[in-house]
């Protein structure tokens, strides 16, 4: 009968860091404030074996997921986790990415969310998966008809993305009654990015209680 947690064979332990940190719903950094989700994260304070096996279970197997806060909240995260941590994630959502013009009145991403994008190069070396929210695509379409139009505006993104070198999948999320949805999944498949077509009561964010 083992003594100590650490006594249990490594497949014992994978099953019970991933019974309690790997979660089915997106995990929102600065949102989410479950007293139950703590509860679980205390395993991370055992000892600093455990935290090494827990921590890499939990950050490459949760997707994290910024649709509420500010891209500069991004790269806090990031700093905060550390980049061992953070080369773990292995799927991101974004907030919604506001597209403006730059003094050459060209589309151009607002400085803070360059930065946050930089950020994610640097940290998620690992990075796999970025979605853009659902609201976020939708009101991307509409401010890009002001701006430059959508194809444009995804060139650019497209472009940030690409520079993440592992990454595999890009996701954009759009609502099924969307009068535009059409137009807006045919061009961004035109830039090899996967579209997710949501029904008007899915939810996006975390609800985890």
């Amino acid at each position: 009968m083992p003594t100590s947690f650490l006594a249990f064979p490594g497949e014992i332990r994978w099953k019970i860091y991933k019974h309690l940190l790997v979660l089915d719903v997106p995990i929102e950094p600065y949102v989410c404030r479950s007293l139950r989700l703590r509860r679980r994260l205390r395993i991370l304070r055992t000892n600093k074996k455990v935290y090494r096996e827990a921590s890499k279970l939990f950050y490459s197997r949760n997707r994290f997921a910024f649709v509420n806060c500010a891209p500069d909240w991004i790269s806090l995260f990031l700093k905060q986790i550390g980049c061992t941590n953070a080369s773990y994630i292995q799927d991101i959502c974004l907030p919604t990415l506001h597209i403006s013009y730059d003094k050459k009145r060209n589309v151009a991403l607002a400085d803070d969310e360059d930065r946050a994008l930089r950020y994610i190069r640097s940290y998620c070396t690992d990075l796999r998966t970025i979605r853009t929210a659902l609201y976020s695509m939708d009101y991307m379409y509409h401010k890009s008809r002001e701006v430059g139009g959508f194809n444009a505006m995804l060139e650019i993104l497209s472009a940030r993305f690409r520079g993440i070198k592992p990454l595999r999948k890009i996701v954009g999320e759009v609502h099924r009654n969307n009068p535009f949805f059409k137009d807006m999944t045919r061009v961004m498949r035109h830039h090899g990015w996967k579209v997710k077509l949501l029904a008007q009561s899915q939810y996006r964010g975390t609800t985890f209680e």
